[in-house]
């Protein structure tokens, strides 16, 4: 590994030193767009207070004299204000242009993990008390899908994969992972 204004590189990928002992990771070929800016790692937590994922960002002056945020996943694929960034693997701090992608943002939300811990099989699954079954349903473009009531939890599992796969495709995501 060879030492660059902190950035460590190896075998075409560098590592950037973030706050509070974390790294993202990016090419090598892109050490030019975040060298000699200090960067910070931004923890979005759950409600409950556990990590839901970690961001590299970085607070730069404007010119009307306020901070602004630059964040890494964004200044590397260029993108531009309105722009949706995903990960396709869902870390925050793998800044790889093979992992980064323009998506939009029903997109982007296909992608997310579940926002909490649970012992769903699925996300869109959730128990139905009243009638003790399990219920898959799916949210895209604003509007919420019901995909009805199941005896067995692995099988509105698969309801909501499929449906996953046919609304969002490549942005599909239908495990807690």
């Amino acid at each position: 590994m060879e030492l660059n204004r902190e950035i460590l590189t190896k075998d075409g990928v560098a590592y950037v030193p973030l706050t509070q002992g974390y790294v993202a990771k990016i090419d090598a070929d892109d050490v030019h767009l975040v060298a000699g800016r200090s960067w910070r790692a931004f923890v979005k937590r759950r409600p409950d207070g556990s990590i839901l994922n970690v961001y590299a960002v970085s607070w730069k002056k404007t010119t009307k004299n306020n901070d602004a945020v630059d964040r890494m996943h964004r200044l590397i694929v260029g993108a531009s204000y309105g722009e949706v960034v995903d990960h396709k693997d869902c870390d925050g701090l793998n800044n790889t242009r093979s992992n980064l992608r323009i998506a939009t943002h029903s997109q982007n939300c296909a992608n997310r993990r579940r926002a909490h811990a649970s012992n769903n099989p699925s996300k869109g699954v959730t128990f139905n008390k009243s009638s003790k079954k399990w219920q898959a349903q799916i949210s895209a473009n604003g509007k919420s899908h019901y995909l009805g009531v199941y005896s067995d939890a692995a099988d509105a599992a698969k309801a909501y994969e499929e449906a996953s796969k046919r609304l969002f495709g490549e942005f599909a995501r239908w495990t807690h992972k």
